[in-house]
């Protein structure tokens, strides 16, 4: 599933190949729906309408045109990509923007688990009022999100540290991969309870999930299975994995073997000699 650098990474594509003004001149919809079904209205509005930017919000991409937005989630397996205008669609691109030269950004999912939705409100009461980002807590990157944030959240509930930081009501975009390498490099266990992290080790724990993902951003995000960017390349923060997916494996740290237990239905994988 795309997490928070691969989102990111689609974001900064989308903007290369689109400019403030531009305007998309045909949609295709090869089909009606996805996770949920595609507003009908998507069409004649982009024909009336001029692009300005894609902003991301946790794991959703919004892009912001001059009377409306468009609200996407990527799903497990869904990626935006470029195609020249003689370059043949493929059994999975099931929307394609046409931009004024010919070229096209084709929308494609396997799964069809991604989806797509549109809002007509102010762009920042879209943000505050959409059903899908409504609930959404604090973006990793804000100054807000801090070790003493976590540590006035974490006082009254006893789930995992693991589990918590991956809570979007709590922190937005911090998803498996990521929870294991940041704890891992903040040395905490990932299976601790949340509330009995001290406030010196939450601050610690902030500052490594901001670096990781801005590692991850810089690399490309992670390519595990069949992620790649808007232009066909692969991610490589894999190269940079510590501990996700090194089940028995040596730590590059202490050489004990890296271990995976479950937590809240997710594969972890920690050093149980350097996490407390």
């Amino acid at each position: 599933m795309p997490e928070l650098p691969e989102v990111e990474v689609t974001r900064q594509f989308i903007n290369e190949s689109l400019s403030k003004g531009d305007k998309i001149t045909k949609v295709e919809l090869r089909r009606k729906d996805l996770r949920y079904e595609i507003p009908t209205e998507l069409k004649p509005l982009i024909k009336k309408s001029k692009f300005i930017t894609v902003e991301r919000r946790a794991k959703y991409l919004l892009w912001v045109f001059d009377n409306f937005q468009i609200i996407n989630h990527l799903g497990m397996t869904g990626s935006w990509k470029a195609l020249g205008k003689n370059n043949t669609l493929k059994k999975h691109d099931h929307v394609i923007f046409t931009l004024k030269n010919g070229d096209k950004l084709v929308y494609s999912d396997p799964r069809r688990f991604g989806y797509i939705d549109i809002s007509k409100a102010p762009y920042n009461e879209t943000l505050k009022e959409h059903r899908f980002l409504k609930h959404l807590g604090l973006e990793p990157f804000d100054k807000k999100f801090t070790g003493q944030y976590l540590k006035d959240l974490s006082k009254k509930t006893n789930t995992p540290v693991k589990t918590f930081i991956m809570d979007q009501k709590i922190v937005v975009g911090v998803g498996n991969i990521y929870a294991c390498e940041s704890l891992f490099t903040a040395g905490i266990s990932p299976s601790k309870k949340a509330s009995r992290v001290t406030l010196e080790k939450y601050n610690v724990l902030v500052k490594e999930i901001k670096k990781t993902l801005k590692k991850a951003i810089k690399t490309g995000g992670s390519t595990i299975s069949d992620f790649k960017t808007g232009d066909n390349q692969s991610g490589y923060f894999q190269m940079h994995f510590k501990v996700y997916q090194k089940t028995g494996k040596p730590c590059e740290k202490c050489g004990s073997l890296i271990k995976k237990i479950v937590l809240g239905g997710r594969g972890t994988f920690y050093c149980s000699k350097c996490q407390r």
